[in-house]
């Protein structure tokens, strides 16, 4: 799995470009990372990305562990919704939870504009999708500790599966995780769901250095992973869609 999106490296977070393609048409997705080792930076900057209703939220935060995800994941959002282009003004853009628990745009132009967010201890990623998709996004740290408490979550058939696939497929365990994370963010419900419902159904390598897989109840969504530095990211998306991973805007077919 050795795919590594291009993109613009800004020094304290990265932004990339690819493409979702429907019929004829190809709808932009923006992708934003940010590294936990810029918090310090950030700290200093918290008025100039926060909406006051966001501030306010980040004030009650007690743990500086949760003020540094929720901080890193309203940046990353606003680093991807900011597109091609520097965000003007990031306080005035208002990302607040829905009623289960997912981010919403609220303010701004940018209001009707769909995103997903995820982050572990080490990076924070964001990934903005137009309307008419429901997509998601998750993503793990390489840690291999974590693959006995990922594998004590699947199912028997998954862990078939898993044993039964190629070396050329790295980190399974956190593949399978991810599109499950994914899955559950692209439905808005969290993992509040039985996990069977979330079951994944195949994985397979792809040429471009990804991995494709399929759910087995879930069947309108499909899902992509890959590296990204020292985590595993997957991407639920339409299953009737395909991944352009150019950065350049495809030539839409007359």
């Amino acid at each position: 799995m050795g795919l590594q999106l291009a993109g613009r490296d800004h020094g304290s977070g990265l932004k990339q470009t690819f493409w979702l393609k429907e019929g004829n048409q190809h709808h932009a997705l923006y992708l934003a990372s940010v590294p936990t080792k810029t918090f310090p930076q950030y700290t200093e900057q918290v008025s100039a990305w926060l909406h006051p209703d966001e501030k306010a939220y980040y004030d009650g935060l007690g743990s500086s562990i949760r003020k540094t995800s929720y901080l890193h994941g309203r940046i990353a959002a606003k680093m991807a919704l900011g597109r091609e282009e520097s965000l003007p003004c990031p306080s005035k853009i208002s990302i607040m939870p829905g009623v289960m628990g997912d981010p919403v745009v609220q303010e701004g132009s940018l209001s009707g504009q769909q995103i997903s967010i995820a982050h572990t201890r080490s990076v924070a990623c964001a990934l903005t999708f137009p309307p008419i998709c429901q997509m998601g996004i998750d993503l793990e740290d390489l840690e291999p500790d974590r693959s006995k408490a990922m594998e004590r979550q699947a199912s028997a058939q998954e862990c078939l599966m898993i044993r039964s696939l190629e070396p050329t497929i790295p980190y399974p365990w956190h593949v399978l995780w991810t599109a499950k994370e994914a899955l559950a963010k692209t439905l808005r419900t969290g993992l509040r769901c039985p996990m069977n419902l979330f079951e994944v159904h195949s994985l397979k390598p792809d040429p471009a250095g990804m991995v494709l897989g399929t759910y087995r109840h879930l069947t309108p969504f499909a899902f992509c992973s890959w590296v990204m530095a020292e985590q595993v990211v997957t991407m639920t998306y339409p299953r009737q869609c395909h991944l352009c991973w150019s950065t350049e805007a495809p030539i839409s077919e007359s």
